[in-house]
């Protein structure tokens, strides 16, 4: 139900919570975002700090999050074969 950031010395940086089971995390190409996928059909974006920045919903479970060269679009897809582009 959770997913946790972690620097490169081992220090925890932020807990980001949720219901359910995390199916996916990806990172900004930036690293400034973390865009996370559970299995309640939502996916969240948050900044790197674990401030929640937006809840997207599909009508199935999220299995992947991933975010555009560029990182302006993060694309979610859910088991129903649904993708979007946030």
């Amino acid at each position: 139900g959770t997913a946790n950031l972690w620097d490169v010395t081992g220090q925890l940086i932020a807990v980001l919570p949720h219901q359910g089971s995390v199916y996916s995390v990806s990172f900004s190409p930036d690293g400034a975002l973390v865009a996370t996928a559970y299995s309640d059909y939502t996916a969240k974006l948050w900044d790197i700090t674990g401030q929640l920045i937006a809840i997207l919903s599909h009508q199935d479970i999220i299995d992947s999050t991933s975010f555009s060269p560029d990182g302006k679009l993060v694309a979610t897809i859910s088991r129903n074969n649904t993708v979007k582009l946030w």
